[in-house]
């Protein structure tokens, strides 16, 4: 079955953004492309509506009769917002900078701002190209209306495929066909996957100027520290959330669920609404449960936090550390603000991982996988019922904290510190 908003695909393998290896030819779509302009984007399992043939540009392959190899569109919505749409590429050249080749060439047609639907993992992708997270707020009717009824069929998490994106770019931004051939800043990211850690990338990978912030649950990232980290995330700093679990004990109106959504998908679907309002760079959830608070029975299950064995919560910490190259770690105080056990663990995880990262004997098996050891610079804890006071001057930067206040909306289910 088809993915019910999906729209943009590719890659299934890593497609580079500067390459041209076996480059395609593209040109404009012509009536006699339409078959295989369907046909190709119902074999990458996309939204088959609106294939207009006019609107497409397609890759060609000169070397095989000029067949074509990839294709993709924009398309216009009656509210007025276009979207880029229906990119796919046949699984033998993906890899080889076609996807990247139309999104190139159709964005340098582009005046105003595009929007697009993709699964989750492939946001990383499109950042490159200046599109960004966005919230079910900011959205034009056309896209509300989408994600309201994804929600409703249950169809905001595709088993598989991850959260449904949708994403924006504002026009101007680098990423078109004028960027192509340009020196990037983009460096690889990093897969986290082998230690247990699902990464949702929003601004391309490690950065000079680098923040850590390791945390328990979603919210935790914009009440009591969204001020500091929109400052440093304003100021260029690439600014990552680790957090421990998904905030599957936190109370949430069963009136902002859609039928058989769970909690915990609403508030990741949340986190990352207010990543982008904070500026993050990237969230890396360590896939752990949230173990309740102190003395329920949520403490005692298998897959809880606080049942995780510590050694295993400092090692993947430790991995994110040596994948990041962080300056500054920023996590909770000793006793975690108010006492929550989750808090408390991540405070101490957090803290071994900054004194193992740095030692070669520690997690030896993520060097031999090719994670340098790396010890931060310095790792803030805060202090219980006070801000987060400025962080070392590595990652020093005039204030710029008005974004939390963006971030504190969108996570809007978690009604008191008590309840996460």
């Amino acid at each position: 079955m088809h993915g019910l908003s999906i729209t943009c695909g590719v890659p299934v393998k890593p497609d580079s953004a500067r390459s041209t290896q076996h480059a395609a030819p593209i040109r404009p779509a012509t009536a006699a492309d339409q078959p295989a302009i369907r046909a190709l984007v119902l074999a990458a399992r996309l939204n088959p509506t609106g294939l207009d043939w006019r609107r497409f540009l397609v890759a060609v392959d000169p070397e095989a009769g000029a067949r074509i190899v990839g294709v993709a569109q924009v398309k216009p919505h009656r509210d007025g917002s276009r979207e880029l749409a229906s990119l796919a590429v046949v699984p033998g050249r993906q890899g080889a900078g076609i996807g990247a080749a139309l999104v190139r060439a159709l964005l340098a047609r582009e005046t105003g701002p595009l929007y697009l639907m993709c699964a989750g993992p492939l946001a990383g992708y499109y950042t490159r190209f200046g599109f960004r997270h966005v919230g079910p707020a900011a959205l034009p009717p056309y896209f509300r209306r989408v994600h309201r009824a994804a929600r409703i069929a249950g169809a905001t998490v595709f088993r598989g495929l991850g959260d449904l994106a949708i994403m924006r770019r504002e026009a101007g931004e680098p990423g078109g066909a004028a960027a192509h051939g340009a020196r990037t800043t983009d460096a690889p990211r990093p897969d986290l996957r082998p230690y247990g850690i699902a990464s949702h990338w929003l601004k391309p990978g490690p950065a000079a100027r680098t923040l850590l912030v390791v945390l328990a649950h979603p919210d935790d990232e914009s009440f009591g520290s969204g001020g500091t980290l929109a400052r440093y995330g304003a100021e260029g700093v690439a600014v990552h959330y680790a957090c421990a679990t998904r905030g599957e004990c936190g109370t949430v109106d069963p009136a902002l669920l859609a039928a058989g959504e769970s909690g915990a998908a609403l508030r990741t679907g949340e986190l990352l609404c207010a990543a982008d309002a904070l500026g993050l760079a990237g969230v890396h959830f360590l896939g752990h449960r949230d173990s309740g608070m102190p003395g329920t029975p949520d403490n005692r299950r298998p897959h809880a936090l606080v049942q995780a064995p510590p050694a295993r919560v400092t090692g993947q910490i430790v991995a994110i550390i040596r994948a990041l190259r962080p300056q500054v770690v920023l996590t909770f105080p000793p006793y975690g603000g108010y006492g929550h056990p989750d808090h408390i663990r991540v405070h101490e995880t957090a803290l071994a991982a900054f004194h193992a990262a740095g030692n070669p004997a520690q997690y030896p098996e993520q060097v031999a996988a090719g994670l340098a050891p790396e010890r931060p610079r310095s790792c803030t804890t805060g202090r219980s019922g006070r801000p987060y006071s400025d962080l070392p001057s590595s990652l020093s930067a005039s204030p710029a904290e008005t974004r939390a206040a963006s971030a504190k909306t969108a996570t809007s289910t978690s009604c008191a510190p008590s309840t996460a």
